[in-house]
């Protein structure tokens, strides 16, 4: 209700949420067309623009991480920590580690997605859509764009999404472009590096648990 009701964004039409047997559900348009597990370089581009059209909207360069009191980045914050916590006896690891946990304390923040991955975005006639805005909240502008590019590979029996290195390098740099407000690319880049390290620390965290 708070995010979605801005019809200019590229989202799928809000129509209310409603609570069955103490869960609570957001009820949001069907959107037809094919999702973008077989990238191209224009959906890439698109992809991009999309983005960065909902984090220049909710875009707030000031707060502190620490200060906000969200739900949703509450959750996060915890799930980091026990990742951080899990790696602990690997120094080289934990300590890169430590970079992303320290970034994430003054980060920007805009809206996020939370689970922005090809299969939910939506290409219908060349108009791009993002949808599954059920992990959504107030989170590090970063998260969004690493998420992307860290699970697509070039190799579709790695991972289910394609996208080669040419198109993540279009993706990334289109966002930055469109971004009305953001930091320098120098750091923009690095944000996406630490993220990107988060994505797949998750894997590893499950690894050592398992240990």
């Amino acid at each position: 209700k708070t995010y979605l009701s801005d019809h200019d964004l590229p989202v799928p039409y809000y129509y209310g949420n409603y609570s069955e047997d103490g869960e609570n559900w957001i009820v949001i348009e069907h959107i037809d067309g094919t999702d973008l597990r077989d990238m191209t370089d224009e959906l890439a581009i698109a992809s991009a623009e999309c983005i960065a059209k909902v984090q220049n909207k909710y875009w707030d360069g000031t707060s502190n991480a620490e200060s906000i009191k969200d739900e949703r980045f509450e959750i996060y914050r915890k799930r980091i920590l026990k990742r951080a916590a899990s790696i602990e006896s690997d120094t080289k690891l934990y300590q890169a580690y430590q970079l992303f946990l320290d970034r994430q304390t003054s980060c920007p923040l805009t809206l996020s997605n939370g689970d922005f991955l090809q299969f939910n975005v939506i290409n219908t006639a060349g108009k791009v859509t993002i949808i599954d805005w059920g992990f959504s909240g107030r989170m590090p502008y970063s998260l969004d764009i690493a998420r992307f590019i860290a699970h697509a590979t070039e190799d579709r029996a790695t991972f289910p999404f394609y996208m080669n290195s040419h198109q993540k390098e279009l993706f990334v740099k289109h966002v930055y472009k469109n971004l009305d407000n953001k930091p320098s690319y120098e750091q923009y880049v690095m944000d996406i590096k630490l993220a990107v390290l988060n994505e797949y620390i998750e894997f590893i965290a499950i690894i050592f648990m398992l240990q």
